[in-house]
């Protein structure tokens, strides 16, 4: 099976996450996706992918954060996108922390293996 790897950042979200328990929660704007690719930008807001009209925000809550070592993560949840919310798991590297508008803002960053078209 052929897989293309897709990077993006969501720049709209907001969380109330503490991070390092169970059930965190994440809420994005699916219109904040960015992959510095303005036609392809288009293409996963559209009713092929998020439908971010009809469906404009995608979340998780993590039932489980499991260290690994080296500052390396095992995070998993439910994801919902378009009204589906489907069990996940995301490999995650802790980055450090940073102060960021008066508080503390987590360095994260995150790899699975998930297909949109699995929220269809």
């Amino acid at each position: 099976m052929w897989k293309e790897v897709l990077r993006a950042t969501m720049a709209r979200w907001r969380t109330a996450a503490r991070f390092f328990r169970r059930e965190d929660h994440f809420t994005t704007e699916v219109n904040s996706v960015s992959t510095d690719n303005e036609n392809r930008d288009k293409h996963l807001k559209s009713d092929d992918f998020f439908n971010a009209e009809k469906f404009p925000q995608m979340k998780f809550i993590s039932t489980s954060f499991q260290p690994l070592g080296d500052n390396k993560y095992k995070l998993t949840g439910n994801l919902t996108i378009r009204d589906v919310t489907k069990p996940v798991t995301f490999d995650v590297r802790y980055g450090g922390t940073v102060n960021a508008m008066g508080g503390n803002a987590y360095r994260l960053q995150g790899q699975g293996d998930h297909q949109p078209v699995d929220y269809t």
